[in-house]
């Protein structure tokens, strides 16, 4: 995998995840919610940058580090972990 398409497909990501939070208010009757809604145009925006215009890397083309794989899981584990926590503790308050 390029790290072109790493950067893209992890922004990707975020936008679809923050943005299912931003219409998941719709299943409940309610409206989109603004806040989420922008992040996820903002990331989805950077996934549509980073696609087209890489100068950040250095050589876009060039094969993903394994450790970014790694370092990619480990934030993923802890987030999960974190937001697992989150929301046992606010299911007992």
């Amino acid at each position: 995998m390029k790290r072109r398409t790493f950067a893209v497909m992890g922004f990707g990501t975020l936008a679809l995840v923050i943005g299912v939070a931003a219409i998941r208010p719709l299943a409940e009757g309610g409206g989109v919610d603004i806040n989420y809604g922008f992040i996820a145009v903002a990331l989805a925006f950077l996934a549509g940058y980073y696609q087209f215009h890489s100068e950040p890397f250095e050589n876009p083309d060039q094969p993903t580090p394994d450790w970014w794989f790694k370092l990619t899981t480990i934030g993923v584990a802890v987030a999960a972990v974190l937001g697992g926590g989150a929301l046992v503790v606010l299911t007992l308050l």
